[in-house]
């Protein structure tokens, strides 16, 4: 692929066409990594479109390196495939008994791996990852929400000193609602410290989880509360 990228350069020293190959390679990096990190930014991901651009752009680089310096090229792909563990690992949060960003520590790895397969030629192969991933990101993530795979949750933000914890797991009861988790942390909500709890349920049906936010907001007038149930 690299041969029939350089083939449509133009005439030119080796070093320039490979100076306008790097380019070339590059963009279409910079492209690829931004398609999956498009679809991170638009479900709102910590790691999202500059996040996945950096790490496709950067892999690419080391490949385009490492295809000119053989012999250190085993040490420099080594290097990229350790970082990317790290990378990965670190985009995965437990919150009580809930793991999250696994799917985005994916997304981080193949990002990786579809730059540093630019950077070594694997173009069209690269271009072919990234629209299975993406049709896996897209397509199954609805295929879970239709099979209900998600748990419902309830997410509110009360004044810092306010105790609910009780009151959730009492108005849950009544309505026949299994807590898997309840989470807390100190956010900002409208420029103000505010506590932010994530209540999620067991599967359960949705107007008996929307019933229960709303006996829950009259009784104790949350500064924002959110409701988010499978499809059906």
């Amino acid at each position: 692929m690299d041969q029939g990228i350089l083939s449509i350069l133009g005439d030119g020293t080796d070093s320039g066409k490979r100076a306008l190959y790097a380019l070339v390679v590059l963009l279409i990096s910079f492209v690829l990594g931004g398609i999956i990190g498009t679809e991170r930014e638009f479900n709102g991901h910590a790691a999202g479109l500059r996040t996945h651009i950096i790490i496709s752009v950067s892999a690419t680089m080391v490949g385009i390196i490492g295809i000119a310096e053989t012999t250190w090229a085993p040490f420099l792909f080594g290097a990229v495939i350790i970082s990317l563990g790290f990378l990965s690992a670190g985009s995965i949060i437990q919150t009580g008994k809930d793991v999250k960003g696994i799917t985005t520590s994916s997304t981080v790895w193949v990002t990786g791996i579809i730059g540093l397969a630019v950077g070594l030629s694997y173009v069209l192969e690269a271009i072919i990852v990234t629209l299975l991933s993406l049709g896996v990101l897209i397509i199954l993530s609805y295929v879970e929400l239709k099979t209900s795979k998600r748990n419902p949750t309830v997410t509110l933000f009360v004044d810092s000193q306010t105790d609910i914890g009780e009151k959730i797991v009492k108005t849950a009861s009544t309505y026949g609602l299994k807590v898997k988790n309840i989470s807390s942390k100190i956010s900002k909500f409208k420029n103000e410290d505010a506590l932010k709890i994530i209540v999620t349920f067991d599967r359960a049906p949705g107007e008996t989880v929307k019933a229960f936010a709303e006996e829950l907001s009259n009784s104790v007038s949350p500064l924002d509360l959110t409701v988010r149930v499978p499809r059906v």
